[in-house]
């Protein structure tokens, strides 16, 4: 599904995607522009369970805060053990 489809309809739930495609903005920024849906919800904190659920079976998922109307995000240079595990 096309980001604003997904944005239209959920536009104010954090909304967890997989099998997400994104697009480079720039060295440090990434746009995505379309995903299957897995989960939405309005509590962070559930967003945030979901999330690490989906983690821990190995997917490779990303959530967006509600109002995103631009997905866009900042990628980070993770440090030490982190940076083994998650590198791309």
């Amino acid at each position: 599904m096309k980001w604003y489809q997904i944005r239209s309809d959920y536009p104010d739930q954090f909304v967890l995607l997989k099998n997400y495609c994104t697009e480079l903005v720039d060295d440090n920024h990434f746009r995505v522009t379309e995903g299957d849906v897995v989960a939405t919800h309005t509590d962070f904190r559930e967003i945030q369970n979901q999330y690490q659920q989906y983690r821990l079976k190995g997917f490779d998922v990303i959530f967006c805060l509600p109002g995103m109307e631009d997905f866009i995000v900042e990628t980070a240079p993770m440090m030490g053990f982190l940076n083994e595990i998650y590198r791309t």
